[in-house]
């Protein structure tokens, strides 16, 4: 029997917990009625920010004169509220509950809801806590806000690291980490973790969902990550799985 570290994405074995935003509804609500830059995201989200306060943890926002944002299509209402929760509690809201698996097409096409996963509709689910966690990642890549980064990467390895999550790895996932959706040089450490942990659990069944061959095999033959991955599962996987990832390792720079 394998031991309880091995049983996980990251090679950790936390505790789960659950973040909450203190009153969440009611600060969404409430920045819907001021008056400083409105930010816009589909569907259907409007909220009046504080300009100083979305200047201060957003490089690419402080660098703009507009009183009106509208998110690009790539980033939906979802992520946008959880960076608005962070952005006035330091924390987003967290449901224990399963959402509709993470299907990537290209990154203007993918399903970006955080809605309660019907087992009647079509399609898969996955962790509330992981795709939660990438959405808001990514958002903070483009908003260049690495606060924001950090805190949707705590909670996302920690969502990896508990043993009583409902999660495994697909290739959609790991497509969707690796695009570097800012197009600059900053590290995409959400791509570097979902690589680890590929590599890292390359052949566990539970972790590493196979079904899809045609969607592993285009994404794994690109020319540098075929090669790494090639080096990496040349080693055993009881000999990859014994040294666990650690969260520092995935962490942007805030200055």
């Amino acid at each position: 029997m394998r031991k309880s570290n091995y049983l996980t994405p990251t090679g950790q074995d936390h505790e789960h917990w659950i973040a909450t935003s203190m009153n969440a509804k009611v600060i969404l609500q409430a920045l819907s009625e001021n008056t400083t830059i409105l930010v816009k995201a589909e569907p259907g989200g409007q909220w009046f920010v504080p300009k100083k306060l979305l200047h201060l943890q957003s490089r690419m926002l402080a660098r703009s004169t507009q009183l009106e944002w509208e998110m690009p299509k790539a980033f939906g209402r979802p992520a946008v509220e959880l960076f608005l929760q962070w952005l006035l509690t330091g924390d987003y809201q967290e449901y224990d509950m399963l959402v509709p698996l993470l299907s990537y097409t290209n990154y203007q096409d993918y399903n970006k809801t955080l809605v309660p996963y019907v087992e009647s509709s079509e399609g898969q689910s996955m962790s509330y806590f992981v795709k939660a966690g990438m959405l808001a990642w990514k958002l903070g890549e483009y908003l260049e806000a690495p606060r924001f980064q950090n805190h949707a990467m705590i909670r996302l390895f920690h969502a990896l690291s508990c043993t009583d999550n409902d999660w495994w790895i697909n290739a959609d996932m790991c497509k969707m980490a690796m695009h570097n959706s800012a197009g600059n040089s900053a590290r995409n450490t959400l791509g570097e973790l979902f690589e680890d942990i590929l590599m890292r659990n390359w052949g566990d069944k539970t972790i590493i969902e196979r079904d899809d061959s045609e969607k592993w095999r285009q994404m794994l033959s690109e020319g540098e990550l075929f090669k790494r991955f090639v080096g990496a599962t040349m080693m055993p996987l009881e000999d990859r799985q014994l040294v666990p990832l650690k969260l520092i390792d995935y962490m942007v720079k805030e200055n």
